[in-house]
């Protein structure tokens, strides 16, 4: 309209310059995130590769137990269950589900 002052047109165009400059700073932050959270996930082949020698050498050494031994091991591990449920599945006690596979344990880590 032209009725404005010239001040208030100046402090229009200072107000939306500023909120461009504060989006395009926003921009630049997620920007950053994303590329920040994307080297996180990033992994690395060779530990996964040792990962995977771990599993396969635990399950060599699981395999070399006796039927009870690797079955309370896996029923712990894998399975999640308590002691009190591994010992009720065997028709034992708590303690001995405890016990063996602590045994296990210690067979496993004997050759390390």
């Amino acid at each position: 309209n032209g009725k404005a002052k010239f001040s208030t047109w100046l402090c229009a165009i200072a107000k939306n310059v500023w909120l461009q400059e504060l989006n395009h700073k926003n921009k630049n932050q997620q920007l950053k995130d994303s590329i920040k959270n994307a080297s996180t996930t990033f992994y690395d082949l060779e530990d996964e590769y040792l990962k995977n020698e771990d599993k396969v050498m635990f399950f060599k050494k699981a395999h070399q137990l006796s039927e009870d031994k690797r079955e309370i091991l896996y029923l712990r591990l894998l399975g999640d269950l308590s002691f009190k449920e591994i010992g009720s599945i065997f028709e034992r006690t708590e303690n001995w589900a405890r016990v063996t596979f602590y045994r296990a344990k210690l067979e496993i880590r004997k050759d390390e």
